[in-house]
């Protein structure tokens, strides 16, 4: 008899648990609640493949997918789904790639004064060639010749002061940030 009231007992502890159990989940969560609809999911006007849900008039959304988007890294511990974001490396990130930028256009800008200063000096010593080819009329053949190398070293300093110019105004820019 005391054999038959243990077991009566331990059947009526497990019902009362599992009954309790479910009955706990449904009120805390999302367990046996109807997703209603989806939704698309668009991020700076671009649509995503995940879908969003809504359940009981709230909108849920896909954290991995989300977290991804806005650079920000998931893991799941202890029952507990952990988004971290890094703002300040990011913000470092950025600011160690503008000194990047600002060092590269400042090389390119000496780089190009560099060749300015030989670009110059390659058409000074054009134009005396086709001074010298003007004034005496035995070098009349090579006229063309000295004219072509003015005009492309003419051609050539235009480009890169160009080129300068617009280094300049990135340069000014970045700084200015």
């Amino acid at each position: 008899m005391k054999r038959l009231a243990y077991i009566a007992l331990g059947i009526f502890i497990g019902v009362s648990l599992t009954i309790s159990a479910g009955a706990y989940a449904a009120s805390s969560g999302l367990i046996g609640k109807k997703v209603t609809s989806e939704v698309n999911i668009n991020v700076n006007g671009s649509k995503i493949a995940d879908r969003g849900a809504i359940v009981d008039g709230r909108t849920y959304l896909p954290v991995r997918t989300i977290a991804n988007i806005l650079g920000a890294s998931t893991s799941y511990e202890s029952g507990e789904v952990l988004l971290t974001t890094s703002t300040k490396v990011t913000e470092n990130e950025d600011e160690e790639q503008r000194q990047i930028q600002i060092t590269l256009i400042q090389n390119r800008i000496s780089e190009i004064d560099e060749a300015l200063v030989r670009g110059r000096q390659n058409l000074q010593a054009a134009q005396n060639l086709l001074n010298g080819a003007l004034s005496d009329p035995k070098a009349a053949e090579s006229v063309s010749m000295y004219q072509w190398m003015v005009d492309q070293a003419q051609t050539s300093i235009s480009k890169l002061e160009q080129e300068k110019a617009d280094l300049e105004t990135k340069l000014n820019a970045l700084q200015n940030q």
